[in-house]
């Protein structure tokens, strides 16, 4: 059984095997006002 547990943001680190290997600024700038507007629709995954 998996435990749900609360991180904060600053404590999540980029992992090595991301498949996104770089940033848009235009994309990344329209996810956060799609995200202002929206609300986040998708919970976030982390693992450790």
């Amino acid at each position: 059984m998996s435990n749900i547990i609360f991180v904060k943001a600053a404590n999540c680190e980029k992992s090595l095997s991301n498949v996104r290997k770089s940033s848009d600024p235009v994309a990344d700038a329209q996810l956060a006002a799609n995200i202002a507007a929206n609300g986040l629709i998708q919970n976030l995954v982390a693992c450790r």
